[in-house]
């Protein structure tokens, strides 16, 4: 099932950004994240870098996704940000 990975390409293209996929082998697992997006809680000015990690790049996704809900993500460039849900 690709579901949540389909899910944070979407993401990213909206963010006009692009998926990056690593494997971490200190942890063992792969390491996914958004090129220039931070993540901003609702009612804070403060950015922070996410990743999301996991055995298969779709637990990978789903942390990615599971991390970024109840806040917004921006672009660093572009300033274009979007709520996930």
């Amino acid at each position: 099932m690709v579901f949540y990975v389909l899910e944070l390409i979407k993401l990213a293209q909206q963010l006009e950004s692009y998926m990056k996929v690593d494997y971490n082998f200190k942890l063992f697992k792969y390491e996914i994240t958004l090129h220039d997006i931070y993540y901003k809680e609702s009612k804070s000015y403060a950015r922070f870098n996410i990743a999301g990690y996991g055995f298969t790049i779709e637990d990978a996704a789903y942390d990615y996704i599971r991390k970024c809900r109840g806040g917004s993500l921006a672009n660093e460039k572009t300033n274009k940000e979007i709520e996930p849900s």
